[in-house]
C-alpha cells in the first residue's frame, strides 16, 4: 500500500492515467515515427506506454525522504573491530544508531533500519570470532531496561535476544577458547551463554554489587574471569559460577569502567575507574593506584587499551583526553587535547600504532603513529546536535548551523552546497556552544552568533568572528532576534533577562526580565515595540506604551516556554511551544488556548511558519516524537515523519530554494525533508 492507496485503487488510477494520456502518447509516437522512419508495432506502443507510466509513477508516488546532511560527528559510545577483517569496524552511538566502516574508519555508513527500537544507547558491540556476519549489540535504555540484540547478516537486520531478560547490557566478551561461549556484563549481574546466545544463565553468586560495567577473561585458562562493578573488582575461578572480591588497595567507590589484561602475563591487569587507573601484578590480590606523581590525577577513566607487542605501552581514555604510558603505567603523558571526552578505545590487530577512539560529540579519532598525531574521522556519522539553522537569502545554497554542547568539535558549520559538505567556521569564536544564529537579510556575509560566552559577529560569512558583548557581562545567550526594519537593532535573550543593541552589537543595554531565563524572543511584524519573550517563568509581552513587560497568564500553565512565533500575516496570532504541548493566542497574547490534538503532551522545541504560505506551520518535538505540520493555520496537525525520526527536533527552516522542503536541526544532525510534492523537482 502506498500513501494509503489500496492496490485496487492504485490500479484503477493507472488505468485512468493510460486513458487520459493515450492520445498524447500516440501523437508522440506518430511524430517520432515520421521523423525517424521507425515502425511502431502494437507491442512497441504498449512498451512505450508503460515506460511513460513508470516515469509518471516514479514522480507522482515517490516516497518522501529524510536525508541526513551532517555536519559529521556525534557521541560514539563504543567502537569494535571485525576480527576477520581489520578494514571493517563498527561504532555505536548514544541514540541507538550503529555505523559500519569498511576502510579502517575513514568513512562510515549507518546500518539501516537499525535495531528497530527507540530510546536505546549502544554500550557494546562484538563480532563472532568464527562467523563475521554474526554480531551482538548490548544496549541500555533511556526509558526502559535495554537488552541484547543479534544480527546474522552483518548488521542489515537485528532481532532482540529474548532469552536474555530485558536488562542494561554494558559489556560483552567471547571466551577466547570456546567461541560459542559468550558473557554479558549487565546492571543485573553476569550472564553466560554456551550456545552462541540462544540460551542464557545468570552467573552472579558472590557478587555484592551486581552493576557490571566491564569483563576480562584469562586468554589460556578461561575459567578465570574478572568483573568490574560500580564499586568493586570481582574474580571468578570457575567460569563465572562463583565470584569473590579482589579490591585490596583500591578506592572504596571505584566504579570500574574497563579492565585489560597483559596477554603475556595474565596476572597483570589494569582497571579504569571513576577515580583513575589501578594496576595489579598478582591477579588482583593487591592493587596500586597511579596518582599525580605518575602524571595522572583522580580523573574518570573510561577506556584502556594495551599494546599486544609491547605490554609496557598502554593508552587511557579519560574525560580529559587520551594519556599514554610507555613503562607499564609508571608515567603518563597526554597525547590529545584535554577537552576531549573518550568513551572507547580499540587497537588495530595488525598494527599496534593504529588506535581508534570513540569520543563524545566528535565521532572517531584515529592515530597511526602511536598517539603522536590524531585524525578526526567522522565522515558519514551524523549524530551532531544542531540547535539552530540559518540560510543565506541571497544565496540559498549557503547554510550555517550552530552546534552546542561540544567543547572540541562544536561551534558554527557552514555549507555552500545545500548541506552536502561542511566546514567549521570558528575562527575568533571563543565559545563553541552556539545556541542562536541571525543572518542579516541585506548585508552579505553579516551574521550574529549567540553563545554561552556572549554574542559574536562576522562580516565575511564566518571566515572570522569578533566578540560583540560589551554590556552583556559574558552572559549565556539563549536566543537572538533582529528587527526586520532597523537591522542594527537586535535583542538577546540570556540567562539574566533581555538585552538590546541599537548599533549592531557594539554595545548592549538591559531591556528587562533580569530574573528570567529567556529561551525565545518574537516581534510583532507591524509594531516593532511589541515583543514576546518565552522564559522559564512563562510568557511576557512588552507594553506598547513603554511600561515594561506584562506576564501573560490567561489560559496558560505556569511552566517554561521554549519557543514563540508570531504569524506574519496575522500579528495577533501567536504560537507558544512548551514542555506540555502547543498553545495559541488569537488576541496578541491576552488569552491562550491549548492545541487539542496530537501535540497535547509533546515538548515543543521549534515552530516555523512558512514565509510563502503563512497557514502552513511546522512544529518539532524535543522528546523524540517527530515533526508535525498544519495546513490550516494550526487548527489540525499531521505528523510528517512517517517513520518517526526519534530524535530531538530543535529547529525547523523552510528551504528558500524550494518551499516544499525543510531543513530540520536535530540531536542527530541536520535533516533535509523532501516531501512527495517536491520529488519531481529534484
Amino acid at each position: 500500500m502506498v500513501d494509503g492507496k489500496k492496490p485496487q485503487a492504485r490500479f484503477s488510477s493507472l488505468v485512468w492515467i493510460m486513458e487520459r494520456y493515450k492520445d498524447h502518447l500516440i501523437g508522440i509516437v506518430k511524430v517520432v515515427s515520421s521523423r525517424k522512419k521507425i515502425t511502431f508495432t502494437a507491442g512497441k506502443v504498449s512498451v512505450l506506454l508503460w515506460i511513460f507510466l513508470s516515469f509518471f509513477i516514479s514522480n507522482t508516488w515517490a516516497e518522501e525522504e529524510w536525508i541526513v546532511r551532517g555536519p559529521y560527528g556525534g557521541d560514539i559510545k563504543t567502537v569494535a573491530l571485525n576480527p576477520h577483517d581489520p578494514q571493517v569496524l563498527y561504532a555505536g552511538t548514544n541514540d541507538g544508531k550503529i555505523y559500519k566502516s569498511e576502510d579502517k574508519g575513514f568513512s562510515w555508513t549507518e546500518l539501516k533500519p537499525g535495531l528497530g527500537e527507540s530510546g536505546l544507547v549502544i554500550e557494546a558491540i562484538v563480532v563472532h570470532p568464527e562467523h563475521p556476519k554474526i554480531i551482538y549489540v548490548g544496549t541500555r535504555g533511556l526509558w526502559n531496561k535495554g537488552g541484547l540484540f543479534k544480527s546474522t547478516d552483518g548488521g542489515q537486520s537485528w532481532s532482540r535476544v529474548s532469552s536474555l531478560e530485558p536488562v542494561s547490557v554494558r559489556t560483552l566478551k567471547f571466551d577466547p577458547q570456546s567461541p560459542e561461549t559468550l558473557y554479558a556484563g549487565t546492571l543485573n549481574g553476569v550472564y553466560k551463554s554456551q550456545d552462541g546466545g540462544l540460551t542464557w544463565e545468570r552467573k552472579s553468586q558472590g557478587l555484592e554489587h551486581i552493576e557490571i560495567e566491564s569483563l576480562v577473561i584469562h586468554p589460556i585458562d578461561t575459567h578465570i574471569l574478572y568483573a568490574g562493578s560500580w564499586r568493586r573488582v570481582y574474580k571468578s575461578l570457575d567460569a563465572g559460577e562463583t565470584w569473590h572480591k579482589v579490591t585490596v588497595g583500591m578506592d572504596l567507590d571505584s566504579d570500574v569502567f574497563a579492565l585489560i589484561m597483559d596477554p603475556g602475563d595474565p596476572d597483570v591487569i589494569y582497571a579504569a575507574t571513576c577515580n583513575g587507573i589501578f594496576k595489579t601484578v598478582n591477579g588482583g590480590n593487591q592493587w596500586v593506584k597511579f596518582t599525580k606523581r605518575h602524571g595522572l590525577t583522580n580523573i574518570r577513566t573510561q577506556a584502556l587499551v594495551l599494546n599486544y607487542r609491547n605490554p609496557n605501552i598502554l593508552y587511557a581514555g579519560t574525560v580529559g583526553g587520551i594519556f599514554k604510558s610507555v613503562n607499564g603505567g609508571i608515567n603518563w603523558t597526554p597525547v590529545t587535547d584535554k577537552s576531549i571526552i573518550v568513551e572507547s578505545l580499540v587497537m588495530d590487530p595488525e598494527d599496534p600504532n593504529r588506535i581508534y577512539a570513540g569520543i563524545e560529540d566528535g565521532g572517531i579519532l584515529i592515530t597511526e603513529d602511536g598517539g603522536k598525531s590524531w585524525l578526526r574521522a567522522a565522515t558519514g556519522i551524523t549524530h551532531t546536535y544542531v540547535k539552530t539553522i540559518v540560510q543565506d537569502p541571497k544565496n540559498p545554497k549557503t547554510l550555517y548551523v550552530g552546534v552546542p554542547y561540544d567543547r572540541s568539535f562544536g561551534g558554527i558549520f557552514k555549507s555552500e552546497d545545500g548541506g552536502i559538505t561542511w566546514i567549521r567556521s570558528n575562527n575568533g569564536l571563543l565559545d563553541t556552544n552556539v545556541e542562536a544564529l541571525v543572518i542579516d537579510p541585506r548585508v552579505p556575509g553579516l551574521l550574529y552568533a549567540g553563545t554561552h560566552n556572549g554574542v559574536f559577529k562576522t562580516l565575511n560569512g564566518g571566515a572570522s568572528w569578533q566578540k560583540k558583548s560589551k554590556g552583556l557581562r559574558n552572559l549565556k545567550i539563549l536566543s537572538l532576534l533582529q528587527d526586520p526594519v532597523n537591522l542594527n537593532r537586535l535583542y538577546a535573550g540570556t540567562g539574566a533577562g533581555v538585552f538590546k543593541t541599537t548599533n549592531g552589537g557594539t554595545t548592549w543595554t538591559p531591556a528587562g526580565l533580569s530574573s528570567s531565563r529567556v529561551y525565545s524572543l518574537a516581534m510583532d511584524p507591524i509594531n516593532e515595540n511589541i515583543l514576546y519573550a518565552g522564559t522559564d517563568k512563562g510568557i511576557y509581552r512588552t507594553d506598547p506604551e513603554g511600561m515594561g513587560w506584562i506576564k501573560l497568564t490567561d489560559g496558560l500553565i505556569d511552566m517554561p516556554v521554549l519557543v514563540l512565533t508570531v504569524k506574519p500575516d496575522e500579528p495577533n496570532v501567536v504560537f507558544a511551544g512548551t514542555r506540555k504541548g502547543l498553545f495559541k493566542s488569537t488576541d496578541g497574547g491576552t488569552t491562550w488556548e491549548k492545541s487539542q490534538s496530537k501535540l497535547d503532551f509533546l515538548e515543543i522545541g521549534s515552530i516555523t511558519v512558512d514565509p510563502f504560505n503563512p497557514n502552513l506551520i511546522y512544529v518539532g518535538s524535543v522528546n523524540g516524537s517527530g515533526v508535525y505540520k498544519s495546513s490550516d493555520g494550526g487548527l489540525t496537525w499531521k505528523q510528517i515523519d512517517q517513520n518517526n525520526l526519534k530524535v530531538h527536533v530543535r529547529s525547523i527552516l523552510t528551504d528558500l530554494q524550494n518551499p516544499n522542503r525543510l531543513y530540520v536541526g536535530t540531536s542527530a544532525g541536520l535533516y533535509h525533508y523532501i516531501p512527495q510534492t517536491s520529488q519531481a523537482k529534484k
